[in-house]
């Protein structure tokens, strides 16, 4: 029996919330938090905030400066892979 000489460490986090700016700033607060903790810091360029359709633009734009994140598209997708098809329904993310 061989070792294994390749691992895939996935490092991604997703997260649902209300769109709230007291809930993007605990989430900012808690990367801010285990980043001092732990000398793993959050890349924002990489991450990226998706936005259902009742959000307002003076909203997204407010959440995104606030975040220093990008707006993520249309379509939700992890490791390349849709993650739905369609828009988001609670029903798929509550068992």
């Amino acid at each position: 029996m061989r070792a294994p000489t390749h691992f895939l460490y996935v490092d991604d986090v997703i997260l649902f919330c209300q769109a709230s700016s007291q809930n993007l700033q605990v989430i900012l607060d808690v990367f801010e938090l285990f980043g001092s903790l732990s000398d793993q810091r959050v890349n924002w360029e990489k991450s990226s905030i998706y936005f259902s359709k009742g959000i307002s633009r003076p909203k997204i734009s407010d959440f995104l400066s606030m975040s220093q994140m990008h707006k993520g598209g249309d379509s939700l997708t992890y490791l390349g892979v849709p993650l739905f098809i369609g828009a988001p329904k609670s029903h798929r993310l509550i068992p």
